[in-house]
């Protein structure tokens, strides 16, 4: 990789944030390749967490998709948050089509929460205000986890474990090289992960913001509508 100082590798970041520059034109700038630039923009993690939660939040971490949704749970959340096919839709990033598609589906397994959701949905598109019988039902529902299955939070875990057993480590031997060796892996292994780590909580903590957004958003929308 062509040798350019802290600030100039910070500047080729911030033109890739603003548009200026695609990183295949600051790859072949700087005469490196894909996999040695993201590694330097990982670092970024340590040196300047606020330009690389920016880059983050334009070009997001990506992982295997989502892989198990918990359909009831979500329908819950549509009863109880009074959110409609579309907000749910743009909260939880699920198509329409796949959530109308589930909730029929569940009709047969879950026959009085599916005609709960109907009556409430149809309130709702009607406005018709919901009875205290409906309000009885709703109040008696609990809540439950809508995303079930998210890898980023499974290598998370497994990356936090990484470092606890590292930081132990660190402790018991004479240099963070020899901790790391203990573990099986070299000291340049042990920082890509640790990097990979902060990398994960930067964007968790900013999906968690993006999420809060929507749902104000969507509280407020409500709101105005009424």
């Amino acid at each position: 990789m062509k040798q350019v100082t802290e600030q100039e590798f910070e500047q080729y970041i911030e033109e890739i944030i603003q548009g200026n520059k695609s990183r295949k034109k600051v790859i072949k700038e700087l005469e490196t390749d894909s996999r040695t630039l993201k590694a330097n923009i990982q670092k970024l993690a340590e040196t300047n967490p606020e330009l690389y939660g920016r880059f983050i939040k334009k070009f997001p971490y990506k992982t295997k998709a989502r892989t198990g949704i918990n359909y009831k749970g979500l329908i819950i959340a549509m009863i109880k948050n009074g959110y409609t096919l579309k907000q749910a839709s743009q909260i939880y990033e699920i198509g329409i089509r796949t959530i109308s598609r589930r909730i029929k589906d569940l009709e047969e397994q879950e026959p009085d929460l599916i005609k709960l959701y109907r009556q409430v949905a149809l309130n709702q598109k009607c406005a018709i205000p919901i009875t205290k019988e409906t309000m009885d039902q709703i109040e008696q529902l609990n809540l439950e986890e809508v995303v079930l299955t998210d890898p980023v939070e499974e290598r998370e875990q497994k990356l936090l474990k990484i470092e606890r057993q590292y930081n132990q480590r660190c402790g018991q031997f004479k240099t963070n090289a020899e901790a790391a060796e203990s573990m099986g892996f070299t000291y340049n292994q042990i920082m890509k992960l640790l990097r990979e780590l902060y990398a994960i909580e930067i964007e968790k903590n900013e999906r968690k913001r993006n999420l809060e957004q929507k749902m104000q958003l969507v509280k407020t929308q409500e709101e105005q509508e009424h």
